[in-house]
């Protein structure tokens, strides 16, 4: 039986995506529950107001839909990125699944916010943790994706300790205000607005009898 995922708008099914893990409704009524009444706020975000009930078999969710391995369903929505001037995508170099989950956040940005020029909106990707020994996403992993995926850069950071989180803020915010300059400068001037009647007034001058 194939596998599909039942998310609202979700066309992930067995086979048809690498790397995508499918997961059944859990059996206890509390956890149920929660699954349910979050594919239910999804559907009624993108007006789907006949009643749904989970299906009697093969009722799955697919890994897109979790936050880094957590119990989490994702239900995105671009009023959430409406206005956004930049993005930070921060990880966790100790988890290889909150890496992974990366791509994700960057691709969903990319597809439901730009610059009025069409282009992404800039995104910083930021490396957590990197105060702890035990990581296991090394820095060049980190580069290749960073430059495959369109960030304006990555840094490490240590929010525990505050180590460069000043400086990547800083770097990001650079980056917004020189967007916002290249903008402002593809904006159209406004033209002189000519007055007839005041010209023929100085050009011939004022008199007085």
């Amino acid at each position: 039986m194939v596998d599909n995922c039942c998310a609202p708008g979700c066309t992930n099914r067995r086979g048809k995506k690498k790397g995508v893990s499918y997961y059944r409704i859990p059996k206890d009524a509390e956890r149920r529950e929660k699954w349910i009444a979050a594919i239910k706020r999804a559907r009624s975000r993108l007006n789907k107001t006949e009643r749904w009930d989970p299906p009697a078999v093969c009722f799955r969710l697919c890994s897109d839909h979790f936050i880094s391995g957590q119990e989490r369903f994702i239900s995105m929505n671009r009023v959430y990125y409406k206005g956004a001037l930049g993005c930070v995508v921060m990880f966790d170099v100790t988890s290889s699944a909150s890496f992974l989950s990366c791509r994700h956040w960057k691709r969903d940005l990319d597809n439901k916010a730009m610059l009025p020029n069409g282009e992404s909106i800039p995104c910083i990707l930021l490396a957590n943790k990197c105060d702890l020994p035990q990581r296991v996403v090394p820095p060049d992993s980190i580069d290749r994706f960073s430059k495959a995926n369109g960030f304006i850069t990555w840094m490490e950071i240590s929010v525990k300790e505050n180590k460069n989180v000043g400086e990547a803020m800083r770097r990001l915010v650079q980056d917004i205000l020189s967007v916002e300059s290249s903008l402002d400068s593809l904006q159209p001037k406004p033209q002189e607005i000519v007055n007839p009647q005041l010209d023929s007034l100085v050009d011939g001058g004022a008199g007085c009898c």
